[in-house]
């Protein structure tokens, strides 16, 4: 084991602050998401933590200690190594000025597991589980109009189109544009919401106003919601768009329109590109109108 002073500890961590700060400016110069540019450097910071000294164009003999120590000591999933994989490629290419580091780096086996996907009465449970409106109206765009978490937390007041029934996604996943429809009842919910909480610019702020609320809050609703209606969590809220798809599958919805619904610019199975005019979209029913009509069926 190497023991620093406090001299050397201060150097180091100064050097990775040095490191870092490179790393975000290069990926902010290529247009990288912001989630992406989070990933990166959290995944590079503790890479570097566990190096404790300057990186080099040297460094192949330690991708695969790293790896291990990943997947043995912290038990982290094939796929969040390979993530880690990936922010470390980048940060020795354009950073350290390594070209050929992808030759070094093994991108570790992750199988294909099938997504976590609710029933309809899970589904219910979860939406209505918050007491705080702008908590169930987070799940509703998760689940009502199969948003990613980003762009829940993105979602600004202009993108809602109430006169069209639409909502416009901004720069989703692939920096793609494209529409999603609303249900009527998440019109109604929407307006008085917007009457209520006065935000500024993006649909769910925190206390700042013109800020939106952080991932991890998202993150929490989510984990809350479930946890006080006694669902088992079957993923991140990413589980509620999963459960959008099917759902819209399972009752007669064109696979191609839920494709472009989910921003999705090919099928795995098809390998075909698919486009819907905006028009078509506002007229698709969300999988929130199903739920309404069988609850109101069950009490009848």
């Amino acid at each position: 084991m190497v023991f620093f002073d406090d001299q050397q500890s201060q150097m180091l961590s100064e050097s990775t602050e040095s490191y870092c700060e490179k790393l975000k400016r290069s990926l902010k110069a290529r247009g990288k998401s912001t989630r992406t540019i989070e990933n990166y450097s959290k995944g590079v910071r503790e890479y570097l933590d566990w190096l404790s000294r300057k990186p080099t164009d040297k460094d192949g003999e330690k991708f695969e200690q790293y790896s291990l120590f990943l997947l043995e000591k912290k038990h982290l999933s094939p796929n969040t190594i390979n993530l880690i994989n990936s922010s470390l490629i980048y940060f020795y290419r354009y950073i350290v000025g390594w070209d050929e580091v992808k030759k070094s780096i093994v991108r570790v086996k992750s199988g294909k597991p099938l997504p976590g996907v609710y029933s309809e009465e899970e589904v219910a449970r979860i939406l209505e589980a918050p007491s705080s409106m702008k908590h169930q109206l987070i799940l509703k765009l998760a689940y009502g109009c199969g948003l990613r978490l980003s762009e829940i937390r993105n979602l600004r007041k202009q993108d809602i189109n109430f006169g069209r029934d639409v909502i416009i996604i901004r720069e989703g996943k692939g920096k793609k544009d494209r529409s999603v429809m609303f249900d009527i009842e998440l019109k109604r919910e929407l307006k008085i919401y917007f009457d209520i909480y006065k935000c500024t610019e993006y649909v769910f702020e925190g206390y700042n106003p013109g800020v939106p609320l952080s991932i991890r809050t998202i993150e929490k609703v989510y984990e809350n919601a479930c946890k006080k209606a006694g669902i088992r969590i079957v993923g991140g809220i990413h589980a509620l768009r999963h459960s959008f798809a099917t759902h819209l599958l399972e009752n007669g919805v064109d696979l191609r329109y839920i494709q472009e619904l989910l921003g999705h610019s090919r099928s795995t199975t098809t390998e075909i590109y698919t486009h819907v005019s905006s028009n078509k979209i506002g007229k698709i029913r969300s999988p929130l109108a199903y739920l309404r009509e069988k609850k109101r069926q069950g009490m009848e």
